[in-house]
């Protein structure tokens, strides 16, 4: 479930004051100075065998990267495309305290990413194409590997939303051939506000409660989500017509909410009821994304 994560302890490792060295070894790594223009050394790096970045400043100590991929690679694997539950986590979270000396309460969880991956029968491209939007209001943009769109991501203040091809993606990045079709939906948490009640220090990641709420915010946010359906355009009204191709279009939803605010929810009530009724389970459209749905939900569920 938790992927990539950046945390950071409040700790001096080194006297700022004194004269600092280019290089100096800390918990069995070398950390490399890094110098400003002037010449000043503003902070120190290192990276570990399991992919973690460390850093140094005069103010904290901070680790970041995937912990789903370090977990696999201490246990003889590659990449993060498998299923990683609330045991592995907290397994992984009591390693990096053991070896990196962190204290869980008072390491700070500054970015997070909240994820599963899910094994699907048809191609991952089938339900790329028919991602639209968040609430008919925030469009999607596309990830690429060169000309290749392998997903779909919305930018949010907050977080920011991905469903990509999990496989393609590893395939690339590792030179490897695994077939199948796994769909990997995330939220990537750039600031903690939204989560602060459930995930604020590491320490948080080890209490299983928690998990059920995250979960549930996975899990609540996909329902958010919108997919076209095949629909039937023959019994609609001409204001029932003009409802449903401004409904389709995510830059009339930007106006509106700009400046028609009070007509926004009536609209929006208005679209959906619209969209209700054309809306048609036909060459196994909607069956894809009903399975979607499913999977993801029970997918999320098994997390904890």
């Amino acid at each position: 479930m938790v992927d990539n994560f950046t945390v950071r302890e409040y700790k001096k490792i080194l006297d700022w004051s004194k004269e600092l060295p280019s290089s100096f070894q800390y918990l069995g790594l070398i950390f490399i100075a890094s110098r400003n223009k002037n010449g000043n050394i503003n902070y120190y790096t290192a990276s570990d065998d399991i992919g973690f970045r460390h850093v140094i400043t005069p103010e904290y100590y901070q680790i970041q990267n995937s912990i789903h991929k370090a977990f696999n690679r201490l246990h003889g694997k590659e990449g993060n495309y498998n299923h990683l539950k609330y045991a592995e986590i907290s397994w992984m979270i009591e390693y990096l305290c053991d070896n990196y000396k962190l204290n869980p309460k008072e390491t700070l969880i500054k970015k997070i990413e909240l994820g599963v991956n899910i094994k699907l029968k048809e191609p991952i491209d089938e339900y790329l194409e028919r991602f639209r939007s968040i609430q008919f209001t925030k469009g999607t943009d596309n990830m690429r590997f060169s000309n290749k769109v392998y997903g779909k991501k919305i930018y949010l203040s907050q977080y920011d939303i991905k469903i990509y091809d999990k496989l393609y993606q590893h395939n690339k990045q590792y030179r490897a051939n695994i077939q199948g079709n796994i769909l990997r939906y995330e939220l990537v948490f750039k600031k903690i506000e939204p989560i602060k009640n459930h995930a604020t220090t590491i320490s948080d990641l080890l209490v299983k409660d928690n998990y059920i709420e995250l979960t549930y915010m996975l899990s609540m946010k996909f329902l958010e989500l919108q997919f076209d359906s095949k629909c039937d355009l023959t019994n609609l009204s001409n204001a029932e017509l003009g409802a449903f191709f401004s409904g389709q279009d995510i830059l009339y939803w930007k106006e509106l909410s700009k400046r028609k605010k009070s007509t926004f929810g009536t609209k929006k009530r208005r679209y959906k009821a619209v969209y209700t009724k054309v809306a048609l389970a036909k060459d196994g459209g909607d069956e894809l994304i009903l399975e979607l749905r499913s999977k993801i939900k029970q997918k999320i569920y098994d997390l904890v």
